[in-house]
């Protein structure tokens, strides 16, 4: 999109709008000072007033060979699986608070889930973001009850620790037809799964209307009515 002088004077504070030969002048002289009001860039320089550093695209036989993106034949395989999604509640401000112990913490549970939870309920660990899990499951009942198994080892793991240091899990779980590699699961089971994690409260798991289905039989555990939500 290009934008008119005006615009982004109206964008940046009102900061000058510096042609490219007034950026090439800069570079040769000496590093100035951090400006007051943020800086308007030229094409293809970044400028960093904090540690006065300056960095171009490289140019002639030093630019950055790619090469060709490949496209693998990949045989797409659609199956039946429930997903898990895991979130840690206010994460940003627990690791803000407290970086090494908040690391830590989450470390520990994720290794228990991995190697303790999953074996248990033939799971697998898809990925572990720093504040989040993602997790396969065979079918809706091994999913659910290591939600409640991983909900538990949270609530251990907040023992002796203030409550405001507390780590709250909110987990979704959704039932479907999915495609899955060794590296990651993909389809539209796998959105909605995340959606619905969206909608959990701290502590809490919601699951879709087609994982109820199939667990209500079975499952020793009180089940809330949430209406049509996607």
């Amino acid at each position: 999109m290009v934008l008119s002088v005006e615009r982004l004077e109206a964008t940046t504070g009102g900061a000058p709008v510096r042609t490219r030969s007034e950026v090439d002048s800069l570079r040769q002289g000496p590093c100035p000072a951090a400006p007051e009001r943020p800086m308007t860039l030229a094409p293809a320089a970044i400028r960093a007033p904090a540690n006065c550093s300056t960095m171009t695209t490289l140019s002639g036989g030093r630019r950055a060979m790619s090469a060709e993106i490949q496209d693998p034949e990949v045989h797409l395989a659609r199956s039946a699986r429930a997903v898990l999604v895991v979130d840690l509640v206010e994460s940003v401000r627990l690791i803000e608070e407290n970086e090494e112990d908040a690391i830590r913490r989450w470390r520990r549970l994720v290794d228990h889930v991995e190697n303790e939870v999953l074996p248990a309920h033939a799971g697998r660990l898809v990925k572990s973001l720093g504040d989040g899990m993602m997790l396969e499951f065979a079918s809706p009942q091994p999913a659910v009850q290591a939600a409640f198994v991983i909900q538990h080892a949270c609530e251990q793991l907040n023992q002796g620790v203030a409550p405001e240091r507390h780590m709250l899990l909110r987990i979704g779980i959704h039932t479907g037809q999915l495609i899955a590699d060794e590296h990651d699961v993909y389809g539209r089971s796998v959105n909605l799964a995340a959606r619905l994690m969206t909608l959990a409260g701290p502590g809490e798991i919601v699951v879709s209307a087609e994982v109820r289905d199939q667990i209500t039989p079975v499952l020793d555990a009180d089940v809330e009515d949430l209406g049509d939500c996607y």
